[in-house]
């Protein structure tokens, strides 16, 4: 029995070192660093809270090996002044297997036995396509449509949102009332869009990294059919009401590339009902006056002055 106690618990022991170690390769890969890959084929690392501090860093590809004992390279700095570990031409071969990295202040590790993936890093040419999503074609979001019908004896006046494409070209474009995952992605656009000059680069790299891929991720899993722009506007949709929430995925092609950009966009909707009143105008019969009338009207007005007068002159003289 107690034998079987002690191969139990050497057991259960085993088995949280294993759940450890593979925690720990799930969490570890890439804590706490981001990583640009440079159109060179060099990669940046960008250490989390310490772009603006000299620090040390080393590379193993013994996850058990001492520290201490580690060639460290000086940092360096990007062309911002933020402070970074560099893989370049003499480094990289280390990467061919899984490489740790530990990175020292002075006597302090910041980082220690950081697993470093490179497939993770985000290109540059990538990083610039998400800098500009939303600004890769150029559009106006705040103009509307008007629409008039009589309905019921009712004039009904609707009101809604439209896109309107600003260049010259072909477009298609895929409409999309926004799910769960799209919400994501936009919560990820306002965050890019609040970057300035204050924002520090390990931030602008992490989140340009989540906003390209998802919306990658997002775009490669989409059915939708793709509708071609007429008169370089998009309507919203008809059944939308104020204030859902629409993504709008805008296509250009030509012959020789084709841009893919996107659009987070509130829908706008105004309806109004106005009773038609009919206005019935009653007009008087018109009346021509005869001529000879008037002549014999104007002769009886002057007798009865002359007489009325000669009435007067006999009283007098009777007086």
């Amino acid at each position: 029995m107690t034998n079987l106690k002690s191969k139990l618990t050497i057991i259960a022991i085993v088995f949280m070192l294993v759940l450890i170690a593979i925690q720990t390769s799930i969490f570890a890969s890439n804590e706490n660093i981001q990583i640009l890959e440079k159109n060179t084929g060099d990669y940046i690392i960008y250490v989390k809270d310490n772009l603006n501090t000299d620090f040390e860093f080393a590379f193993s590809n013994d996850k058990l090996a001492d520290k201490t004992a580690l060639s460290y390279y000086a940092a360096q700095e990007d062309t911002n002044g933020n402070k970074i570990a560099l893989v370049n031409s003499s480094t990289k071969d280390l990467f061919l297997a899984p490489t740790y990295m530990w990175v020292r202040v002075g006597t302090d590790y910041i980082l220690e036995c950081v697993e470093i993936d490179l497939a993770k890093a985000i290109n540059e040419n990538d990083l610039q396509i998400a800098a500009n999503l939303t600004k890769i074609i150029k559009v106006d979001t705040t103009k509307t449509n008007t629409t008039e019908e009589t309905i019921d004896g009712k004039k009904v006046t609707t009101t809604v949102g439209k896109v309107v494409l600003m260049g010259e070209g072909e477009y298609s474009y895929i409409l999309i009332k926004e799910s769960e995952e799209y919400a994501k992605l936009r919560d990820l656009a306002t965050r890019v869009s609040k970057f300035n000059s204050e924002t520090d680069m390990y931030t602008k790299i992490q989140v340009y990294t989540e906003f390209f891929n998802k919306s990658k991720e997002l775009v490669s899993k989409n059915t939708n059919e793709w509708t071609k722009v007429e008169n370089n506007e998009i309507l919203q949709p008809e059944d939308s009401e104020d204030g859902e929430k629409y993504i709008l995925w805008i296509k250009e092609e030509n012959s020789t590339t084709e841009k893919l950009d996107i659009q987070f966009l509130t829908s706008y909707k105004e309806y109004s009902e106005e009773k038609i009143v009919e206005t019935i105008t009653t007009k008087l019969p018109v009346t021509y006056d005869n001529n000879i009338l008037l002549i014999v009207l104007a002769i009886l007005v002057v007798a009865i002055i002359v007489v009325c007068i000669r009435i007067k002159m006999l009283n007098k003289r009777e007086k």
